[in-house]
């Protein structure tokens, strides 16, 4: 099954017309097929606690990356800020 053909997915496609692009479904298609996806992510995603965050910028720090983006998706912004400042930042 394709992602894109996932339940979840579908319910949000309408609402976002890159899902329907034939050139972004080819792409994620090869994605799939060759089963790159999660490997792909793993590389881009720093998530988790604060030591697995502060694990996974000294691994994209060890191969060269000098910036990042912040990006937080949850609904208390400033108590995951406020991890980040006082016990990931201090780490790295």
């Amino acid at each position: 099954m394709l992602y894109w053909d996932r339940e979840p997915v579908r319910q949000a496609a309408p609402r976002a017309d890159y899902c329907n692009d034939p050139a972004f479904r080819r792409g994620f298609a090869l994605l799939e097929k060759y089963g790159l996806r999660d490997y792909l992510s793993g590389l881009g995603t720093i998530a988790g606690p604060p030591a697995r965050c502060i694990e996974r910028l000294h691994e994209v720090e060890a191969i060269g990356v000098t910036n990042i983006i912040l990006s937080q998706f949850m609904t208390d912004q400033a108590t995951w800020m406020r991890t980040f400042a006082e016990e990931v930042r201090p780490s790295i």
